[in-house]
């Protein structure tokens, strides 16, 4: 998921095409390692705090489908879409907003990096110290990339 928060919208944002072979193959065994976590969020427990204080752990196949498809799968779903394939298959006049757009969503994988950081790094005492400011430091420079990738786009249509 972190080779999408910086190459897809790298390659959206100063539109790199066509796309090196290396990037494709990368990128589209980066989405299909997505698709199988979309596919498997259908079937994964999700945990939550009941109102006596209880951990409670829903195992119930229908309600984990239903609790996924109204929270994560958008999101999920959205980010798993093969766009550098669809580069290279489509000429460059076919799709090409479309698939930079969806390139550049990418980067809201992001999100799920940081929840999954959050569920593996649950104390307090490791979150704090160098791993927090590690942590900082991270998300300021995604940020920061992030904010090029968005700013140069216009800049590179303007031209």
């Amino acid at each position: 998921a972190m080779y999408s928060c910086i190459v897809e919208p790298f390659c959206a944002g100063f539109d790199v095409r066509p796309p090196p072979a290396w990037l494709v193959v990368f990128s589209t065994l980066a989405d299909l390692a997505m698709i199988a976590h979309t596919l498997s969020g259908f079937f994964t427990g999700y945990s939550w705090v009941g109102e006596d204080g209880s951990v409670n752990v829903e195992l119930h196949l229908v309600k984990i489908a239903w609790h996924y498809l109204t929270h994560s799968f958008p999101l999920d779903a959205a980010t798993s879409l093969p766009v550098q394939v669809g580069i290279v298959a489509l000429p460059a006049d076919q799709g090409s907003q479309f698939l930079r757009l969806a390139g550049f969503l990418k980067g809201s994988r992001a999100f799920q990096v940081h929840a999954e950081a959050n569920r593996i790094l649950g104390s307090a005492e490791v979150q704090g110290g160098a791993v927090g400011t590690v942590r900082v430091i991270t998300w300021m420079a995604l940020g920061c990339h992030f904010a090029a990738c968005a700013w140069f786009w216009p800049v590179r249509e303007s031209d």
